[in-house]
Formats: C-alpha cells, sequence, structure tokens
C-alpha cells in the first residue's frame, strides 16, 4: 500500500525532530502514523498545501478571540483538519490582523493544546509580546496550556486560569522509531549509501546508537535552553531559572498560580471583562499623549465619537469597581490593602472582596489614657517663639499634673 505524500510530510514533523509537545500527544500522533502504516485506515485527510487560514477572529465586546487549538505547526494550516491542529503562521496572521483592527482594542488567546512542533515556537511566543505591547493580550487555558501552548501563552501580557486548567510541560522531548525489526520480518533489509558521518543520524532502520544519542540529545538541550530563556524572558518572575526547576511539571489552576506559571485563577467571561476594561483604559491613556499634528478628515469623526463613549464607559465601570470594593464592609479594618486592590490592579470588585475577607484586618487605635485625656491644652501645643513655655516649664507643669491626680485617687 502506498503511503500518501501528506503522511510522509507529517512523519518527518514528527519524528527525529525536536518536540515542545507532551509525550501522550506525540505518542497519539505516532500510533496514528504507524497504523496507517500497517494498513489500517485510522486517519483521514481533506484539504491541500493550498488551503490557508485567513487568520479569522471573533470579536466580543471589543476584544479579539483567537483560537489555539490542538496540535501546533509552524507552518501549512492546512493541516488543521487533521485533528483541529493550529499553526503559528496562521495565528501570527490573526495576531497582526487584531493589532490592526479599528474595532478591537484587546486580544484574548483561548489556548487549549498539548503544544506542537518546537520550530517557530519561541518566535511567535516573541510576536504575542510584540501584541501586547499595542493592545493588552491575555492568554486564556481552556483547558490546556502545555509545552509550545505554555510558550505562547508565557508571550502574553497575563495568564489566567480555570480551576481545572493545566499548565507547564516546559521541556522538549524526541521520538526516534527503530523499524529494523519491522522489516527484517518482512524479508527487507535497507541499506543507506551517504557521504558526511552525520548524514543519517536518528534514520529509523536501525538501532540509534550511542554517539548519535549523544548528537541528539545536545540538540534537545539547545532546544531546551532557548525554551527556558523565552519563558523568562516574557515572565521575568518566574525567570528562565524557575521554568527549569519544574522539570516539565504539568500544574493545575491555583497551584500553577502559587508555581508562577499563571496570574490568576478565572473564567472565560470574568477574562473577556477585564480585558475589555484595560482595552478601553489602554486607548484612553494613548489618546491622551501628544500627537503629531495632522488634519483629521471629518470621517474619522464618527470613530473619535465611539472611542470617547467607550472611554467614558470604561471610566464610569473601573469608578463603580473602585466604590464597590471601598465601600464594602470586608474594607473595614484594611482601608490600604482596600485602596490598592481598587487603584493598584485590575482585579473585579468579586475578586477584591474575596481577598479582604480573607486578609486579618488591622487592629484598633488604643483609647486614650486618663492622664491624656486631662492633659492640659497648652501642653499639646508646640511653643510659640518669644513665650515663657520652656520644655523645663512643661515638664514641671507635667509632673504637677500628675502628682494632682495621684492624690484624687489615694481620696477613692
Amino acid at each position: 500500500m502506498n503511503e500518501r505524500p501528506e503522511l510522509r510530510r507529517l512523519s518527518a514533523r514528527i519524528f527525529n525532530t525536536p518536540l515542545m509537545a507532551t509525550p501522550e500527544a506525540a505518542e497519539a500522533v505516532a500510533n496514528v502514523l504507524l497504523a496507517r502504516e500497517g494498513g489500517v485506515s485510522a486517519l483521514t485527510i481533506s484539504g491541500s498545501p493550498d488551503d490557508d487560514d485567513d487568520g479569522a477572529y471573533a470579536v466580543v465586546d471589543g476584544v479579539a478571540v483567537i483560537a489555539v487549538h490542538g496540535e501546533l505547526v509552524n507552518r501549512g494550516s492546512w493541516l488543521n483538519s487533521l485533528s483541529g491542529m493550529t499553526s503559528y503562521e496562521a495565528l501570527a496572521k490573526a495576531l497582526s490582523a487584531a493589532v490592526a483592527d479599528p474595532n478591537v482594542s484587546a486580544i484574548l488567546l483561548d489556548i487549549d493544546s498539548p503544544g506542537g512542533e518546537a520550530a517557530g515556537a519561541m518566535e511567535t511566543a516573541a510576536k504575542v509580546r510584540a501584541a501586547n505591547e499595542r493592545k493588552p493580550v491575555t492568554a486564556y487555558v481552556n483547558s490546556l496550556a502545555a509545552s509550545a501552548a505554555y510558550a505562547l501563552a508565557a508571550g502574553a501580557g497575563e495568564i489566567v486560569t480555570p480551576p481545572s486548567g493545566s499548565l507547564g510541560s516546559i521541556g522538549v522531548v524526541m521520538l526516534h522509531l527503530d523499524r529494523s525489526g519491522a522489516m527484517a520480518s518482512r524479508g527487507v533489509k535497507p541499506t543507506l549509501i551517504h557521504a558526511g558521518a552525520y548524514k543519517v543520524d536518528g534514520n529509523s532502520l536501525g538501532p540509534l546508537p550511542d554517539d548519535v544519542r549523544g548528537r541528539l540529545q545536545a540538540q534537545i538541550d539547545d532546544v531546551y535552553g532557548l525554551f527556558a530563556e523565552s519563558v523568562g524572558a516574557h515572565r521575568p518572575k518566574l525567570g528562565a531559572d524557575g521554568a527549569r526547576k519544574t522539570e516539565a511539571g504539568m500544574f493545575m489552576g491555583a497551584k500553577a498560580v502559587e508555581a508562577g506559571l499563571a496570574d490568576r485563577v478565572g473564567d472565560l467571561e470574568g477574562a473577556i471583562a477585564s480585558l475589555k476594561a484595560r482595552g478601553a483604559r489602554a486607548q484612553f491613556f494613548a489618546s491622551t499623549e501628544p500627537q503629531p499634528e495632522a488634519q483629521q478628515p471629518e470621517a474619522d469623526m464618527a470613530d473619535e465619537t465611539a472611542l470617547a463613549s467607550a472611554r467614558n464607559e470604561a471610566i464610569a465601570a473601573d469608578r463603580a469597581r473602585s466604590k464597590a470594593i471601598l465601600t464594602h464592609a470586608a474594607a473595614k479594618g484594611r482601608e490600604p490593602l482596600a485602596q490598592h486592590l481598587a487603584y493598584e490592579t485590575d482585579m473585579s470588585a468579586e475578586a477584591a472582596i474575596a481577598v479582604l475577607a480573607l486578609a486579618p484586618a488591622a487592629a484598633p487605635a488604643p483609647a486614650a489614657s486618663r492622664i491624656d485625656s486631662l492633659r492640659p491644652a497648652k501642653l499639646e501645643a508646640e511653643p510659640t517663639q518669644g513665650s515663657g513655655d520652656t520644655q523645663a516649664s512643661i515638664d514641671a507643669s507635667y509632673a504637677a499634673l500628675v502628682a494632682d491626680l495621684n492624690k484624687q485617687a489615694r481620696r477613692h
């Protein structure tokens, strides 16, 4: 049975090449390819390399929602028809279009992916970060961001995960197949004639020699270094060392936040609402920066009116959020924290109130003593220039007051 050319191309992307994917994802694709090779029609491919993804996205309340689903490949978005794969090429197109779209104020990456090809992952993560410099970008883990998918998420300005979301797998894997036994059982004995000592490194026609394994491991280590550095550059609180210390482990929900892999736990609707407010604020501050003088055509007035309306709406929403935090009963005794949450964070009122409820309240101020309540007013004031109230006279008056109080106490 002749193997289809698209399967050969896919095999070249899976075997003997560094993958930033979970081992389960690599194994699943390998099993499908092996089943197909054995004559089991387990994989149906429709479309052609000429089909392309136009980088489409949905817009929700001014937020562009870009899907990052399935296995990730560098190029050839026509492969999406395999199992909902996403190409870095298509993602870059969507990011560029959303940044240029005047109807979009912020971007949300809806991520549900086990990762994929290492080639192109770090470069695309840098494009996510560049987009975040233009418009706020949030990565929402819905509900898996592993390996290369986490590299993309790290490029966003914020990572939000639901309680059941899984993040991590900051590592690299390579899959090698030894087909020599299968070929021998068919009576086939292949021979590779080559020039160049490393030309046939990692071929599947025989076992993997130790020296070849060492060279392949060196490639893996190089890619792993790039991966950790990329994550560390985009998430400085975690850092490259912190990324390595995860040892490619997976972290769920609140534990991912604790490990520094995510910023907060939340739901999709809340992430979109927060992005809407952040996007409107970003547009507001951008519009208040000094701009070069230019002639504005009258046709732009409608856009300016719409922007002003969105700006006012965002300001009103932010004021309402701050008021809800500062006036809630949970803010009593925790005023400094309440002010920080209201003015220095984008946290929703509900989340901020939950934080306040968990924080210890400040101890009440000590009551004034009997002596302080009877202390003459002149002792509370600073001596004025030219008066006779010297420090010595003040001390004497205070001592006399204490003596008088002691006498009154003895009478009682």
